[in-house]
C-alpha cells in the first residue's frame, strides 16, 4: 500500500494529511518520504495544536482544540450562563480550518509556479480559533486580560444518559470547565481514570466496558464530577497534559496570550508598531517550518501613498493639488 501512495504522489501536485506524526513516520508517509519522490510537491498538514511545540503530537478536535481551548466558547458565553456554550454546530472548526488550508495550498501552487519551490502548508485548530480571536487576544495584551468570571453552577450538576459519557464536559473546584472528546474511550478510560487518582474504577463493574459505562452513564458522570471538583483548572491542567486522549481547558482570550504551545509555533509573534511592541496573533497559515516571531507593524495613515502614485505614473507635481483637495493624505 505504501508503494501506491509514492508511485501517486510522484505525479500529484498536492499531499494532504490530518494524520498525526507518529502515524506518518510509521506509515513512511512523512516529508521527507513523500518529497523522496516528488522534490516539488505541496506537502500540506491539518493538525490539532501546530507542527512544532511540545504538544505537535497530540491530537484535536474541533469542539475540544479550537472552541475552548481557542478562547471561542468563553467569548460567546453569556454572563451568568452555568457552562460554555456549545459550538453552534459539527466540525464548526474544522471547516474553517479546511477553507484557511484551501486557500495555503493554492498560495503554495502559485508559489511554486513561480519559483520552483515546493512548501509545507499547515494550519492546526489552534492557530485558527486564535486567528478568528486576534482582535480580543491583541486588546488583552494592550489593555490587559478580560477578568476571569467563574461560573454559578451547582456542586452536583444534573446529569443525563450517554451514550459516550466521555465526550462530556467537567467543571473544576474554582468553577472553571474542563472539556473530553473521547470518541474511541475503550483506548483512553483507563489512562483517564488512573491519571485522576482513580484507579479503582478500571475495575469497576458498572465501567467495566463501553456498553457497561453506557447503560451506566449517569453513575460515571457522578463520580468523575466529584473528582474534578476537588481541584483548580490549573492543576488539572498539569495533571492531564501526559494522557493521550483530546481534551481541553476552556480558555479566554487573556489566557491564550500565556498558552505555550501557541508561543512554541509562533501564533503569537511580536508586531513592531509605531506605538512600540505589541503582541500579535499570526495568520492561519504557516508556509515552510519556521513561523516568524516578529513582524513588521503597519504603515502609517498615507506613508506609502506618494511613493505608489509616483510609480503608477503620477507627476510629483501633481501630488500637492491632489493633498490641497483632500483627494490624498
Amino acid at each position: 500500500g505504501r508503494m501506491l501512495v509514492l508511485k501517486l504522489a510522484e505525479s500529484c501536485d498536492v499531499f494532504l494529511t490530518s494524520f498525526l506524526p507518529a502515524a506518518r513516520r510509521k506509515l513512511g508517509i512523512d516529508v521527507e518520504d513523500i518529497r523522496a519522490v516528488n522534490p516539488s510537491i505541496i506537502y500540506a498538514r491539518g493538525s490539532g495544536q501546530g507542527p512544532l511545540g511540545d504538544e505537535s503530537e497530540k491530537g484535536g478536535y474541533d469542539a475540544a482544540t479550537f472552541w475552548a481551548r481557542g478562547g471561542v466558547a468563553m467569548a460567546v458565553t453569556a454572563p451568568g450562563s452555568k457552562a460554555p456554550a456549545g459550538p453552534p454546530g459539527a466540525g464548526y472548526g474544522d471547516l474553517t480550518g479546511g477553507m484557511a488550508l484551501a486557500g495555503g495550498i493554492g498560495a503554495a501552487l502559485f508559489h511554486r509556479e513561480r519559483t520552483g519551490e515546493g512548501t509545507t502548508v499547515d494550519v492546526s485548530l489552534l492557530g485558527m480559533a486564535m486567528w478568528a480571536m486576534a482582535p480580543g487576544i491583541t486588546a488583552a495584551g494592550v489593555y490587559g486580560p478580560p477578568p476571569v468570571v467563574p461560573m454559578d453552577i451547582p456542586d452536583r450538576p444534573t446529569r443525563y444518559p450517554s451514550g459516550n459519557p466521555l465526550v462530556n464536559t467537567f467543571c473544576t473546584s474554582d468553577k472553571r470547565f474542563l472539556t473530553f472528546m473521547f470518541l474511541q474511550p475503550h483506548r483512553h478510560f483507563d489512562d483517564l481514570v488512573t491519571t485522576i487518582g482513580r484507579p479503582d474504577m478500571v475495575t469497576d463493574e458498572r465501567f467495566s466496558d463501553a456498553a457497561r459505562r453506557a447503560e451506566n452513564s449517569v453513575a460515571l458522570l457522578e463520580e468523575l464530577d466529584e473528582v474534578f471538583a476537588t481541584k483548580t483548572l490549573a492543576e488539572w491542567t498539569e495533571i492531564l497534559r501526559p494522557i493521550e486522549g483530546v481534551w481541553a481547558p476552556y480558555q479566554t482570550v487573556g489566557e491564550l496570550l500565556h498558552d505555550q504551545q501557541a508561543r512554541q509555533n509562533g501564533y503569537l509573534p511580536t508586531i513592531e508598531s509605531h506605538a512600540g511592541p505589541l503582541t500579535g496573533v499570526a495568520t492561519p497559515v504557516v508556509f515552510g517550518e519556521d513561523a516568524p516571531t516578529v513582524l513588521p507593524g503597519a504603515p502609517e495613515l498615507g506613508e506609502a501613498t506618494e511613493l505608489e502614485l509616483v510609480e503608477q505614473g503620477i507627476e510629483w507635481s501633481d501630488l500637492d493639488r491632489y493633498k490641497e483637495s483632500g483627494t490624498i493624505t
